[in-house]
């Protein structure tokens, strides 16, 4: 799995990317190149890259569109990349050198936020519009790959895991303890619901607007 991680201060604190980089960095096995972040203002987007596919040799997160808003950090695996670079027409040579992430992002800018239901595989990502101001967070339907969030007045912060989550001092490290009642009941598992407290899951099959 790649380590995604994200900081967005409401507050306009200016501390994004050094907090960035230490989310990631608690989440250092899950990805194997060196962490890398953008940045703006007070919102800033990293990813710590784990290649597996011949065509993760291309691949460069974050990556920052050249003709759109978006900025985007992405955990994939598509399985239907001929699919999706013959809808995007994408030919045959350039998509040999396209990475997934590359394909998630010109979805993205092609049916905005219903391209979710174009990309088939194992995915999390999220995305940051420049113009509106705006955060895309999304998984796959089956939730293969994780996505976690801490949000506050002032504060939304999004990782991989938990781990990543619990770098930043301000989110509480402490057990939700409804949550595990319901779990030794045997009430079943909240879609996005976590044991700890502050931390939610992006809900499978999901993309949500902030």
């Amino acid at each position: 799995m790649t380590a995604l991680a994200c900081v967005w201060h409401l507050d306009r604190r200016a501390d994004a990317v050094d907090r960035c980089r230490r989310m990631l960095a608690a989440q250092g096995r899950l990805g194997e190149r060196p962490s890398q972040v953008w940045s703006d203002a007070n919102i800033a987007l990293g990813a710590r890259l784990t290649p597996r596919l011949p065509e993760d040799s291309f691949d460069r997160q974050p990556l920052v569109s050249s003709h759109s808003p978006f900025v985007l950090v992405a955990d994939a695996r598509l399985d239907n990349r001929p699919e999706l670079t013959r809808a995007l027409g994408i030919d045959a040579a350039t998509a040999s050198a396209t990475s997934d992430a590359d394909l998630i992002l010109a979805a993205l800018e092609r049916w905005g936020i219903e391209c979710g239901g174009r990309l088939i595989g194992d995915f999390a990502f999220a995305a940051w519009d420049t113009q509106r101001r705006r955060l895309l967070l999304a998984r796959d339907p089956l939730g293969f790959r994780a996505l976690h969030i801490h949000r506050t007045e002032t504060l939304v912060a999004v990782s991989t895991t938990a781990r990543g989550l619990h770098a930043l001092p301000d989110v509480p490290y402490a057990l939700d303890e409804d949550r595990l009642i319901d779990y030794l009941l045997g009430l079943g598992a909240s879609p996005t619901r976590t044991f700890f407290e502050g931390i939610q899951r992006i809900k499978a099959g999901h993309l949500i607007e902030i």
